[in-house]
């Protein structure tokens, strides 16, 4: 459906077709995202005259779920951290990683893909998916941060602002999950409210539990002036990619990351 234009002539006739559709077809349209936001309103012209469904992405335990079984539809077996790792590097993208499977195919079957046979095909290294670059970063581990963000950026469908869109999700998780351990909860009391939080905004392109439980381990270290600071940094470091010349795109990013660690000693 994103593919049509107003004036499409494929749409112009399915909407002719729904306004008397046949009663023993159903017809299945499919609206993916428009490359610049995972949140895409549903088509306000067919939304009129059809049920829609909004379909999110799986969380990562069912997505290598989905990985293994269309390996196996495949006739390739995958080991278990393989499966792991590939949803990573396409951070739980079904369609990455269905023609990331089509490639395997035409390996032939025989013994189960390994870590290292797929980080090699992938050309994402274990450790260095744009997960392990958040995590890096929560963590106060400017140096692995830094260290694969060139790896990060020399893979495709990696963006800089992608990254940061990412961090900035993190962050906001963490002022969440700050305030309500400054409300006194503690362990799985904590961990219930910040995912209770989560159902309510439903973020895209996280896992719900994982973020729930790594959220709530961080919010020791994030008191909420430190979020609000890493907050303005990222805001900051997003205007220069998008309105200046005088940096690179990894130069901004690693300017953030030092910003976002003496942060950290700040707070030590």
């Amino acid at each position: 459906v994103e593919s049509w234009n107003k004036r499409a002539r494929a749409k112009s006739a399915v909407l002719h077709y729904l306004a008397k559709p046949a009663k023993e077809t159903v017809l299945i349209l499919v609206q993916g995202g428009s490359g610049k936001d995972e949140k895409t309103d549903a088509d306000a012209d067919l939304s009129r005259l059809t049920c829609s469904v909004e379909v999110g992405r799986y969380p990562p335990k069912m997505a290598e779920k989905w990985v293994v079984k269309r390996a196996e539809e495949r006739g390739v077996q995958l080991a278990p951290e393989a499966a792991s790792h590939l949803v990573k590097a396409v951070n739980a993208d079904l369609g990455a990683a269905r023609s990331e499977l089509d490639k395997l195919a035409g390996l032939g079957g025989g013994a189960p893909v390994t870590l290292d046979q797929l980080t090699a095909l992938l050309g994402v290294r274990h450790g260095e998916t744009q997960v392990d670059w958040c995590d890096a970063i929560l963590d106060d581990d400017p140096s692995k941060a830094a260290s694969i963000l060139p790896h990060l950026l020399d893979q495709s469908g990696v963006s800089s602002v992608g990254l940061l869109i990412q961090l900035g999700t993190h962050l906001i998780g963490l002022g969440i999950a700050r305030s309500i351990y400054d409300r006194g909860q503690r362990g799985g009391s904590l961990e219930r409210g910040v995912f209770d939080a989560i159902m309510r905004a439903r973020p895209a392109r996280i896992d719900y539990r994982g973020a729930a439980f790594r959220w709530s381990r961080a919010a020791d270290s994030w008191p909420l002036s430190r979020v609000d600071a890493a907050i303005d940094a990222a805001r900051a470091a997003d205007q220069r990619l998008k309105g200046t010349t005088l940096a690179d795109e990894r130069g901004v990013l690693v300017d953030l990351i030092m910003q976002l660690a003496h942060r950290a000693r700040e707070a030590a």
